[in-house]
Order: C-alpha cells, then structure tokens, then sequence
C-alpha cells in the first residue's frame, strides 16, 4: 500500500522538483479523493515486454478487474503497487486525503 503512496507522490510531483508538497497539489488539483476509482494511476505509458512476466491489465488477468485502487508501477513488468487495498482501507485513505487537502487549503 505505501509503494501507492509513493507513486501518487511521484505522479504530483513529476515536473516539479521544487515546490512545497501544498504548491504541488494545488498546482495538479489532484485530489485521490476525487479520482474516479478503480480508472487506475499510470505515471507512463503501458508497455508490452518480451521477457514473459505478467503485466497489471484488467482486459487479459480476471484478478486485476477486481482492483479497487490500481496505482500502477512504471518499471517492467508493470504491476498494481496497491493490490491489497480493500473497501475499508480504501475508505479511510480517502478521508485521510480529504483531511490532508482541508489542512492544507487552510493552514492549518
């Protein structure tokens, strides 16, 4: 769950390496909260690989359809860094989202 984090983070910041983590979130509105889940995080392109490992892709793995939180990797093979994520903890990252834009919004 944290390698999630970690990607959301780098998918703000990409383009930015000086800036406040507020400047950063209000300068790409993005908000997790507001993300159309399970439309997954790519910070690049999808790209097929010769090696034989699995990808993350929901159209060829039943079991990745079933994701409710998909951050993708970007380093091959491609894989959902927040696999475990279930309804309850996904909930709770989202209040804690809100929260963390409410704080930030605000000063406080």
């Amino acid at each position: 769950m944290f390698g999630g984090i970690i990607c959301i983070a780098s998918y703000v910041s990409f383009g930015r390496a000086i800036a406040t983590n507020r400047i950063l979130i209000y300068k790409n509105s993005y908000n997790p909260h507001c993300r159309e889940w399970p439309q997954p995080v790519l910070l690049k392109s999808m790209e097929e690989g010769n090696l034989g490992f699995p990808v993350w892709d929901p159209r060829v793995n039943l079991a990745d359809r079933f994701h409710l939180m998909p951050i993708i990797t970007p380093a091959y093979p491609q894989q959902n860094s927040t696999y475990n994520v279930t309804m309850s903890t996904r909930q709770i990252m989202m209040e804690e989202f809100k929260t963390g834009e409410f704080r930030s919004n605000n000063n406080s």
